[in-house]
């Protein structure tokens, strides 16, 4: 991982840098906090649900034991109907007896069996026919699955009713998947975000340090004749580029050093040849002379010769 990371140009290094982080908490946030604003959304719905039941019920049992007893009329049980209906997305609703004659039990647990047509079990409503499970007196009971059943409970003396509910989660789930295309949309802003902002830092970056880069190749070659380097950024990137500048100074300083003692060395070189000359003229000379001298010598001795003789 680390020889991979090293083979990135810079500029990439500081795109993933900056994208990772902004992607890592983008899709955080576009998950999680879709998921949880549903759960507490579904939370709050059965809450809802299960007060609605609770007070519901609790109008519904003393109205149904006047029913039974040929104080009032089924009709009566509308109004509290009405009150359920009136907090929307209600599909079903049925007020249900809960006596000997109309529950059954199964595997220990006690059904309202409500059949087609039959008002003993329905006193009221639009439930359809099946089994409906007895919550505990005074509770309430939820069931979720394509809709939400709620269940609720309650006496009245020696009566004992049920009403049944049944809500539309079709908003709900319309609402979840609003969430979920909020949540995708979240992160697809968030890493156009952190690739614009990836790109500016690593242009930031980059930039200055390809400047240097390019300024210290050409002192490499041998040219130090390139204009000090003038960049902005970070305090890090300047630093770094008034220390090229002054390593250019320094260099350019031993260059002019260096061609004043070449330009010492070669008039040296100079008096040293012209040094060599002039004793290579005196050499000729004394050459000349000593030739003259032999020459003498040699006219002396034929001279001393011709005497003897």
């Amino acid at each position: 991982m680390g020889s991979l990371w090293s083979r990135l140009t810079l500029r990439w290094q500081a795109i993933i840098a900056v994208v990772m982080p902004c992607l890592a908490v983008a899709a955080f946030s576009a998950f999680y906090f879709p998921q949880r604003l549903n759960q507490q959304a579904g939370e709050a719905l059965q809450r809802q649900a299960e007060s609605v039941g609770l007070l519901a019920v609790s109008n519904a049992a003393p109205t149904m034991r006047l029913i039974r007893d040929g104080l009032s009329a089924p009709d009566d049980l509308d109004t509290v109907f009405k009150g359920i209906r009136a907090g929307g997305n209600v599909e079903r609703v049925g007020a249900l007896v809960v006596s000997p004659e109309t529950t059954v039990v199964r595997e220990g647990k006690k059904f309202v069996e409500v059949k087609e047509g039959d008002q003993k079990a329905q006193l009221r409503g639009d439930l359809a026919a099946g089994l409906y499970e007895v919550p505990a007196g005074g509770a309430c009971a939820v069931e979720q699955e394509r809709s939400m059943t709620v269940r609720c409970s309650a006496k009245d003396q020696d009566y004992e009713a049920m009403v049944v509910a049944v809500f539309s989660l079709k908003a709900l789930r319309e609402a979840e998947q609003s969430n979920t295309y909020i949540g995708f949309w979240v992160v697809a802003a968030a890493l156009g975000l952190g690739v614009l902002l990836a790109f500016f830092f690593s242009s930031a970056l980059a930039g200055p340090m390809g400047v240097v880069t390019r300024v210290a190749r050409e002192v490499a070659g041998g040219d130090v004749t390139v204009a000090s380097i003038e960049v902005s950024g970070a305090e890090e990137v300047t630093s770094m580029a008034t220390s090229v500048n002054e390593m250019l100074a320094n260099l350019r300083g031993l260059v002019t050093q260096m061609v004043g003692l070449t330009d010492r060395l070669n008039g040296a070189a100079q008096g040293l040849i012209s040094a060599s000359a002039d004793q290579e003229h005196v050499t000729s000379q004394q050459s000349a002379y000593a030739q003259q001298i032999a020459a003498t010598f040699e006219e002396l001795s034929r001279t001393a010769e011709m005497i003897n003789a």
